[in-house]
């Protein structure tokens, strides 16, 4: 199946919702804003009010793209979309359009189909459960970009609230100076180069170049969606950091990046270091730099696969650290022979709390050899004292 064409055939088949009043949106707004959302009852109505809040010297459209939610979150975008019909353009999902079944993935095209409908100059993004709390977010991002055509994108920082522990983080990025456009996407890969989706804003002739061009990295393979987006314009242009916070975002214990369950986790994790090694490639880093970039990650998501009895992605794993030239630990030797069926169960479980001991030992020992360097260093000072 060729997945671009169907995915265009089923972008076609999507129906934008008519209020009573019959739309009347802005043809040519300045900005277009897209916000995706399932299942977000508690959060939608202060999301859509964030971005209704929004005082601006120019006209904007909300797309809102509701995929099929049952908790009653399609009802209340209706009743936004009957309210500010000039405003908000509502498009209710057929999930079975919405989603495509493509080489054993959910490939979910909610939100590039939002991004594709859009019809501004610029692009802004929040999804359904996260909010924006600075009125002049829109005005600030939009002067920034017709005053600086060099830049690509502009974002800012954000605050988060825990949804389960209620904890909150006030502010997550702080001040930072902009990245030069040279090592900005090495700083995106490495994950130091954070963008919050709920802050950018994005000049949309650039949004829609770069998945044209990038067929593969937005069909679905990937588990996630914005990461490659902000690879790929950073290949493009700048980008600029404001250092206001301008959203809010929750941390949700069930979401696209998030799970209570091991299986989707580690699902999500090895699609995020599939994203990573493609653009390692791409960005034609040098075989130390790879291994610098992926080799942590690797280890870390052979435990999580042996954790959860995933054979394929520990076996998965153990072929990445070979051909980064990454050695395996005597940990990573026991999950890789379990996982060709070298070792039963049983005996792994044996050899890796037989491997456990004698880490712990040594740790013990490291300790007492530590404390008794720090004791013979005081000795020798007291021993060194001038008397009176």
């Amino acid at each position: 199946m060729d997945i671009m064409r169907e995915v265009a055939r089923r972008f076609n088949l999507q129906e934008e919702y008519v209020p009573s009043r019959g739309p009347s949106v802005p043809i040519a707004p300045a900005v277009s804003v897209t916000t995706w959302t399932y299942q977000h009852a508690p959060y939608i109505r202060q999301c859509l009010d964030g971005i209704l809040m929004q005082e601006t010297t120019f006209p904007y459209e909300v797309i809102v793209g509701e995929d099929g939610s049952t908790d009653g979150t399609r009802e209340i975008c209706i009743r936004y979309a009957e309210e500010y019909p000039d405003r908000i353009r509502l498009f209710p999902r057929d999930r079975s359009v919405s989603h495509l079944q493509h080489k054993g993935r959910d490939v979910m095209l909610n939100h590039l189909f939002c991004l594709v409908s859009a019809r501004g100059k610029y692009l802004a993004l929040c999804e359904g459960d996260d909010y924006w709390t600075d009125p002049l977010k829109l005005q600030k991002q939009v002067d920034f970009l017709e005053a600086n055509p060099e830049y690509v994108l502009v974002h800012g920082d954000v605050s988060k609230v825990y949804v389960v522990t209620g904890e909150t983080e006030p502010s997550v990025l702080g001040d930072r100076p902009d990245w030069p456009p040279d090592k900005l996407p090495i700083r995106l890969l490495l994950g130091e180069g954070k963008v919050f989706t709920p802050t950018v804003c994005a000049r949309r002739e650039d949004v829609m170049r770069v998945i044209a061009e990038n067929p593969f990295e937005f069909s679905g393979h990937f588990l996630m969606s914005d990461t490659q987006l902000w690879l790929e314009l950073a290949r493009r242009g700048r980008f600029h950091y404001i250092s206001d916070v301008m959203a809010t975002m929750h941390r949700l214990p069930e979401s696209a990046s998030e799970s209570q369950d091991p299986v989707r986790m580690l699902r999500f994790r090895m699609s995020q270091l599939e994203l990573r090694e493609h653009y390692a490639l791409k960005l034609g880093l040098s075989l130390t730099e790879r291994r610098a970039l992926l080799g942590p990650l690797c280890h870390r998501r052979m435990s999580w696969a042996y954790d959860v009895r995933s054979n394929a992605d520990v076996l998965s794993c153990a072929e990445k650290l070979s051909n980064l030239g990454c050695r395996l630990t005597r940990r990573e030797r026991v999950y890789e022979l379990w996982s060709r069926g070298r070792l039963s169960p049983v005996v792994a479980r044996l050899l890796l709390r037989a491997l456990s001991e004698v880490a712990d030992r040594r740790s013990a020992v490291g300790a007492c050899l530590r404390q008794a360097g720090r004791l013979r260093r005081f000795v020798r000072r007291a021993l060194c004292r001038p008397t009176a």
